[in-house]
């Protein structure tokens, strides 16, 4: 959830007191097991992906 609220690994790492890469593993393998993408990545973007924001009853932000 940190994720999707900040938009940023990153930044929902260092909110959660984690380090980057954990969190994103856990994304990923998250991900495979659900057998879906839950956030659109470009480079050090990240966004939501529909179905994701439409789970959670948001509408879709951009990390720009």
């Amino acid at each position: 959830m940190a994720a999707a609220e900040e938009l940023s690994f990153s930044r929902a790492a260092n909110k959660l007191r984690l380090a980057q890469p954990p969190l994103s593993r856990h994304v990923y393998a998250l991900e495979e097991k659900l057998g879906t993408r839950l956030f659109d990545r470009a480079g050090r973007r990240v966004a939501l992906t529909a179905k994701l924001a439409k789970e959670l009853k948001i509408t879709p932000k951009t990390n720009a």
